[in-house]
């Protein structure tokens, strides 16, 4: 899903966000610091609990504001040019700004759609909060977004119900909806994590050439380290509510500076790679820890190989600059990476 648009205009850039869940005083992201460039298609990766899909949520401005807070910038190119503040942005300048600049598609639809609604209504509603266009023009627009993403009876989808459709189609209606208003960054949640692997295929392809065609840029998070490594042109590593590694896709996946990322890569399914090829799964110790009871020091330290005593366990890393355009939080890389 390379994007071919070689603008380099900062479309987002997020800088030092943090988000604290007031009920349990918990900090769900800490310090969060990245830019998607117009065009361009950027994988966010890490295990379940790393706090991917809250930085997903916290740019869509769907952090409940009575449960969270946010400190730190978040920045978007909006369509009109502007340069907009989403952090503390009222919830009424909020509505213009979601699905028409920046858009998401969510990891379970059926909780997404609302099931007294067809599908169509629920379309032509996303269409028509920020487009002025007759009820007409809308259904058109409307069935028009249902044959591009592929659905074989465009007509029939759009007075069915959420509740009458496959997973794989309720997917490509989220997508749809997604699109409606072509919002120039798309963040991707997941989207075909439930799917079996033949229609996961089939709605990846899709949205790459809706991607490409639109020269719309993606966030895509994901925890398959496979999918990132094919769709993205950088990737972000997130571990315990921080980046802890990010640059070029092709140089972390082959070149990882950080231990986690070697973990993650590690620990993947590889199709053909037997234990005699020695490509077992090595799984990465432990688990990612209590956001409340974070470790001292760097926070992957007590499951890293190559932690040392009395420094990796005291000194937090600081993000820093590394080889080939990359930014590394650990603080042997240079020391470790082959």
């Amino acid at each position: 899903m390379n994007a071919d648009i070689a603008v380099q205009e900062k479309l987002l850039e997020v800088d030092g966000l943090s988000a604290t869940f007031r009920s349990n005083s918990v900090r769900a992201l800490r310090d969060v610091s990245f830019r998607i460039d117009a065009g361009e298609v950027v994988a966010l990766v890490g295990e379940s609990g790393s706090g991917k899909s809250t930085t997903g949520l916290a740019i869509m401005g769907l952090l409940e504001r009575g449960e969270a807070s946010l400190s730190g910038s978040i920045r978007l190119v909006r369509k009109s040019g502007e340069r907009a503040e989403l952090v503390g942005l009222a919830e009424n300048r909020m509505r213009s700004v979601r699905g028409n600049d920046v858009a998401m598609i969510f990891q379970e639809p059926m909780s997404s759609l609302d099931p007294i609604y067809s599908v169509g209504d629920q379309i032509a509603e996303a269409i028509a909060a920020h487009q002025d266009l007759p009820r007409a023009r809308v259904e058109d627009e409307a069935l028009r977004l249902l044959t591009i993403m592929a659905i074989p009876d465009p007509a029939k989808c759009f007075v069915s119900y959420p509740h009458q459709l496959s997973g794989g189609m309720r997917q490509r209606v989220m997508i749809a909806m997604a699109l409606s208003c072509r919002p120039r960054l798309l963040v991707a949640d997941e989207p075909t994590t439930a799917l079996d692997v033949t229609i996961q295929a089939q709605i990846i392809d899709q949205l790459g050439i809706l991607q490409r065609d639109a020269g719309m840029a993606v966030l895509f998070v994901t925890h398959d380290l496979g999918l990132a490594a094919d769709l993205a042109d950088r990737v972000l590593v997130m571990y315990a509510g921080q980046i802890v590694e990010a640059g070029p896709a092709d140089q972390v996946f082959s070149r990882p500076t950080m231990p986690y990322t070697a973990g993650l890569m590690r620990s993947r399914p590889r199709i053909g790679a037997g234990r005699a090829a020695g490509g077992q799964i090595q799984p990465i110790p432990g688990g990612v820890p209590d956001l409340a009871r974070l470790p001292t020091g760097c926070t992957f330290h007590p499951r890293c190989a190559h932690a040392v005593t009395g420094r990796c366990d005291v000194t937090l890393p600081a993000l820093e600059p590394a080889d080939g355009g990359r930014a590394v939080r650990c603080l042997r890389w240079r020391e470790i990476t082959p």
